[in-house]
């Protein structure tokens, strides 16, 4: 889980200083501007990676060639919720707000584009800020507590959003869109430490690259349903894609709460990894 925690760190902090000028400066010099800086980011974020992160590699002890197969891992059935489970999250958590927001804010609040922008890279700035603090807190929560309470950080969030329409001036319009911007941030920090620990958790160390490749896919899913099923319930009912998304997080968080303590590791097994955007 080092490896794991340097990789998603890193990531975030990647991510950090884009976002945040995309979201801030993007009318200062232009979208060939922004695009220079993107690509310089990720030769910073290649030379990081190549100076300050060690390659370790994992021993696992050898094991006799059973149970090593795809067939294997998909009769996890605990493994195989916690797939599902984070398709509907990365829908809910992530892509609707990081894909949908911005053409819901124009079309449908007082919100100025400015404004816009400063929604965006607060959500950035508090995950960038709040990963520390939520490691701490980390080891003080049961995992299926914590999962709970991301689910429900972003079911408060997804429904917040919908009273942002009726508010006429444009600085309500903002405050109350960076305040959701936040809860999505608390979520996504929630979700970074203990989800992707979990995986690792319940895997076989002889299976945990499959484990691993299946999660990743999940990511993949997610972001590539998210915004089709968001911009079709868009385009017909603008308040009904924040209640779906809310009813996304909600089904999810009923289901950690009757997974119960097949989702709580042994304590010497479990190590944080920083959120990731």
């Amino acid at each position: 889980m080092k490896i794991s925690a340097s990789s998603r760190g890193m990531t975030s902090r990647t991510f950090f200083p884009r976002n945040v000028l995309g979201g801030t400066y993007n009318s200062l010099g232009g979208f060939q501007t922004i695009y220079l800086l993107d690509a310089l980011s990720y030769i910073a974020f290649a030379a990081v990676l190549l100076l300050a992160i060690p390659n370790v590699e994992k021993k696992v002890e050898a094991e006799r060639p059973v149970h090593r197969g795809f067939r294997d891992v998909v009769r996890h059935r605990a493994f195989m919720f916690l797939l599902a489970a984070n398709v509907l999250l990365v829908i809910a958590g992530f892509s609707l707000f990081g894909n949908l927001m911005g053409q819901y804010a124009t079309a449908h609040t007082h919100i100025a584009t400015r404004a816009l922008g400063l929604v965006f890279a607060a959500n950035t700035v508090f995950i960038a800020v709040a990963q520390l603090p939520t490691r701490a807190v980390a080891a003080r929560l049961k995992r299926r507590h914590a999962l709970v309470l991301m689910t429900g950080f972003w079911v408060v969030a997804c429904l917040v959003v919908i009273p942002a329409a009726r508010i006429d001036s444009p600085a309500g319009v903002a405050v109350v869109l960076c305040a959701v911007a936040v809860m999505f941030g608390l979520g996504e920090c929630l979700h970074a430490v203990f989800l992707a620990p979990t995986i690792v958790d319940i895997a076989p160390p002889a299976l945990l690259a499959r484990y691993l490749s299946l999660f990743a896919l999940t990511f993949t899913l997610g972001l590539a349903i998210g915004p089709t099923l968001g911009a079709s319930i868009l385009s017909t009912s603008p308040d009904g894609l924040w209640l779906t998304g809310a009813a996304m997080a909600a089904v999810v968080g009923v289901g950690f709460l009757v997974a119960g303590h097949t989702l709580d590791p042994n304590p010497e097994s479990v190590e944080a990894a920083p959120a990731s955007l």
